[in-house]
């Protein structure tokens, strides 16, 4: 087996780190989406950070209203319902940053299809061959 060969593939390429900073490059021309997307990612963790307490709450007046019966209805009510919200507005954000990274994906394509098609139409005209049968 040849080593040198799988310890040349197992390894980044030296073209790795330009091969990145070109796609950061087509990325920012939509800083806006991007920006964006980066937000609904950082405030849709924060509101998954925020599920696990509401759920202990939400146990503890169960507990509660098991106990002492009836006790803290209402709070059992709101607290369920922040817990909807919570875990709604964390969906939603889930939506737009993927939303937002698929669209941000396919402008990036269409945008190296163009690049490719503009290139390819400077080539010259293969006017020199000939077709023979």
């Amino acid at each position: 087996m040849n080593t040198q060969r799988i310890k040349r593939t197992t390894g980044f390429s030296s073209s790795f780190p330009g091969l990145i900073r070109r796609i950061l490059l087509l990325s920012l021309t939509h800083k806006f989406h991007l920006l964006a997307a980066v937000m609904a990612v950082i405030l849709g963790a924060v509101f998954q950070l925020m599920i696990p307490g509401l759920l202990s709450k939400a146990v503890d007046q169960a507990l509660q209203f098991f106990e002492f019966s009836h006790a803290g209805v209402e709070e059992l009510y709101w607290t369920a319902l922040l817990l909807f919200s919570v875990s709604s507005i964390r969906g939603l954000l889930a939506f737009k940053h993927s939303y937002l990274g698929e669209a941000i994906g396919q402008n990036m394509g269409y945008q190296l299809r163009m690049k490719y098609f503009e290139q390819l139409q400077t080539f010259p005209e293969p006017s020199t061959l000939s077709m023979t049968l």
